[in-house]
């Protein structure tokens, strides 16, 4: 899956084990950052912490700016949105169970992923730029195994991800 806005892009790869995202920000006189992330093992392929999960985000700022994210979503997330927290939204691409997301315009510390259904209905929320730990909650799949998260309940179940 990859993503453009402007002088802006962003990649993902992923394989049965594991995952790459990339990124690439220029201006018009040249001037070009990237980044790149990755996981190498994955063993939680198939389950994610609730209907988005974030595999990279870089932004201009520290928590906020202007960002590019990307990351997976499950089934039953048909549209994502970036509520920038400022009165401003950006869409996500989205294919195959795959998101890349470039803001158009900053966003404040507060930002927020929105996920929705077919329906319309809001399938989750999550932060942009977590409160430090909140990100460690714990996740489960059905047999009761910690596939997310530090395994400190009270854990949440896990979505499964089959794209």
């Amino acid at each position: 899956m990859a993503a453009r806005r402007d002088h802006r892009a962003v990649a993902v790869f992923l394989t049965p084990i594991g995952y790459f995202t990339c990124d690439l920000s220029g201006t018009p006189d040249g001037v070009e950052s990237s980044g790149s992330a990755g996981g190498e093992r994955w063993l939680s392929r198939d389950w994610m912490p609730g209907p988005v999960q974030r595999l990279s985000a870089s932004s201009t700022e520290i928590d906020g700016g202007e960002v590019i994210v990307a990351g997976r979503v499950s089934d039953r997330v048909r549209r994502l949105v970036l509520d920038h927290g400022n009165g401003h939204t950006t869409v996500a691409r989205l294919e195959r169970g795959v998101f890349g997301l470039i803001s158009d315009g900053e966003v404040a510390e507060t930002a927020e992923l929105v996920a929705y259904t077919a329906d319309g209905g809001e399938a989750g929320r999550r932060r942009l730029f977590p409160p430090t730990g909140a990100d460690r909650r714990c996740y489960v799949d059905p047999s009761g195994t910690v596939v997310h998260g530090d395994p400190d309940p009270p854990c949440r179940p896990a979505e499964p991800w089959t794209r």
